[in-house]
């Protein structure tokens, strides 16, 4: 299953996006994600097996 994320930071901080982009280089499910201007901070696209995931 592939999906697509928008994901909204509630702190923009160096550490705390320094800390997502670590936790999106080491989350397996993780394909793609893109910096986004608008309501969103980011889109990830993602896949995972089954939703048990």
């Amino acid at each position: 299953m592939v999906g697509l994320i928008e994901v909204s930071l509630t702190n923009h901080g160096p550490e705390q996006v320094d800390s997502f982009h670590y936790m999106l280089e080491h989350t397996e499910a993780v394909l793609d994600a893109y910096k986004t201007t608008g309501d969103a901070d980011y889109l990830l696209k993602v896949a995972v097996a089954d939703l048990a995931r």
